[in-house]
C-alpha cells in the first residue's frame, strides 16, 4: 500500500470518528421525550411531557412541543420554556396558562438541537422553576 493510499485511509477513519461522535450536530437522537415534572403549586402538582422530533436536522430545525397540565396558576399566567442547549435563545418560547394547562409546537433556533442530556424547564415571570425534565430524554 502506498503512503498516499495509508493516509487518505487514515484520514477517513479519523473523519468517520469524528462524525459518529458529534451526535448532537448530526441528529442521531432523531426522537427524543421527556416528562416534566414540579412541585406543589397551592397543593396541586404540576405535570407534563415534552417531545422533540429532530430528524431532519439540520435542514429542518429541532421541533419542540411541550404539553403541562395541573397548573394551579390564574388563567393568563404567561410561562416560559428554556433549554440548556439554546443558552443564547432563553427562553425559546412562552406559553399562556388557560384552565391549568399549556401547550406550544415551537421550531428551536438553527444553532440549537436537543441532546440525551438536555434538560428544559418551565418557569414564571418571575423565573421560578414550575417544571423541570430532561437530562436524561427517553430516545
Amino acid at each position: 500500500m502506498s503512503v498516499f493510499t495509508t493516509k487518505h485511509t487514515l484520514l477517513m477513519v479519523c473523519i468517520s470518528i469524528a462524525v459518529v461522535l458529534s451526535s448532537p450536530a448530526y441528529a442521531i437522537f432523531g426522537k427524543l421525550s421527556t416528562s416534566l415534572v414540579g412541585t406543589s403549586i397551592s397543593g396541586v402538582t404540576p405535570s407534563g411531557k415534552a417531545p422533540a422530533n429532530q430528524v431532519n436536522y439540520p435542514a429542518i430545525p429541532d421541533l419542540l412541543m411541550v404539553n403541562i397540565s395541573k397548573m394551579n396558576l390564574p388563567n393568563g399566567t404567561v410561562v416560559s420554556v428554556s433549554m440548556s442547549d439554546c443558552p443564547w435563545f432563553w427562553p425559546v418560547a412562552y406559553m399562556n396558562v388557560i384552565d391549568g394547562s399549556a401547550s406550544i409546537s415551537t421550531s428551536l433556533p438553527s444553532v440549537c438541537q436537543t441532546g440525551r442530556a438536555s434538560s428544559i424547564t418551565i418557569n414564571d415571570q418571575g423565573g421560578n422553576v414550575l417544571l423541570r425534565g430532561g437530562s436524561p430524554w427517553k430516545i
